[in-house]
């Protein structure tokens, strides 16, 4: 499991039947035109005494925010 983009902005997601969604806001602002966003998911697995069974990672996914 690599990462592939820094920590800049950290969520917790809690899965719901298998799958974790994520969201986030983005101010309507001109001035984020061709910004680039960084973003990948990492999964840690707990078992039921708190101690971490596995983990996962996503893709690394960029985002370029404009008008297309």
């Amino acid at each position: 499991c690599t990462l592939q983009v820094t920590p800049d902005l950290l969520a917790v997601v809690v899965p719901n039947q298998g799958t974790a969604i994520g969201s986030f806001v983005l101010p309507n602002s001109a001035a984020l035109v061709g910004a680039v966003l960084h973003q990948q998911l990492a999964a840690l697995e707990f078992d039921t005494s708190g101690s971490i069974v596995e983990a996962t990672t996503s893709n690394a996914l960029s985002l370029t925010i404009g008008v297309f």
